[in-house]
C-alpha cells in the first residue's frame, strides 16, 4: 500500500488522486453488486456507481474545501483519509488530530447516508412504474443467491428424507418419506384462531 500511496503524496497531482479515488469507488461498487445484494434490479451496477461517485465527490469537495480549508481541495493529505494515530505520530498536535478525525467521521457518515438516499431513490424510480405499481419483472434474484437457494432446497429435501434412503430402504427423517409433519391434534392447530 505504501508503494501505491507514496507517488500520490509526493507528486500532489490531481490525476493520481482521482485515479486512486476512482479505483476505490469501483471496488466499492463491485462489492455492493456481487457480495451484498440478494435481489437486483435493472441497471443496479450503474445505480451503485452513480450514487457512490456523486456522494463521495460532493462530500469530499465540501469537506476538504470548507471544513479542512485545504487549498487546493483535492490535496492528497486531506482527500485520502488518515487515522488519528498516524496524524499524532506524524507530529500533529493532539487537538488538531482529534478535530481532523471528527471531521473525517462526519464526512464518512454523510457520504454513506447520501449514497444510500441516492441509491434508494434510483431503485424506487426503476422498480415503480408511472401508475405507482411495483414492477416485479424488474427485480431479479441474484445468481449467487439462486445457487444458495438451490443448496438450501436440496439440503431441506435431503433432510426430510425425500431423496435419500437408508440401508433398510426407509426414508431418513419422518420414516414415510412424505416430508409431512406428524403430531397430535393440539400440535397441528393454530395458536391464534377466530373462535371465542
Amino acid at each position: 500500500m505504501g508503494q501505491i500511496l507514496t507517488p500520490v503524496f509526493t507528486n500532489e497531482n490531481p490525476v493520481f488522486v482521482f485515479a486512486l479515488a476512482s479505483l476505490l469507488a469501483f471496488i466499492a461498487v463491485l462489492e455492493i453488486r456481487f457480495n451484498k445484494l440478494r435481489h437486483t434490479h435493472d441497471h443496479v451496477f450503474l445505480t451503485a456507481a452513480v450514487s457512490i461517485v456523486t456522494a463521495v465527490g460532493f462530500v469530499s469537495f465540501f469537506g476538504n474545501a470548507f471544513a479542512f480549508g485545504a487549498k487546493p481541495w483535492w490535496r492528497p493529505r486531506n482527500y485520502i483519509p488518515t487515522l488519528m494515530t498516524g496524524s499524532i505520530l506524524g507530529g500533529q498536535p493532539v487537538g488538531e488530530a482529534v478535530r481532523y478525525q471528527q471531521i473525517m467521521v462526519f464526512m464518512m457518515t454523510t457520504s454513506a447516508s447520501l449514497a444510500t438516499i441516492i441509491g434508494t431513490l434510483a431503485c424506487v424510480f426503476i422498480i415503480i412504474d408511472e401508475q405507482d405499481r411495483l414492477r416485479t419483472d424488474r427485480i431479479h434474484l441474484d445468481s449467487n443467491e439462486r445457487r444458495w437457494s438451490l443448496r438450501r432446497t436440496v439440503k431441506g429435501w435431503l433432510w426430510r428424507g425425500d431423496g435419500i434412503r437408508n440401508v433398510n430402504g426407509n426414508g431418513i427423517g419422518s420414516g414415510s418419506g412424505s416430508g409431512k409433519a406428524e403430531g397430535t391434534r393440539e400440535e397441528k392447530e393454530p395458536l391464534i384462531t377466530d373462535r371465542v
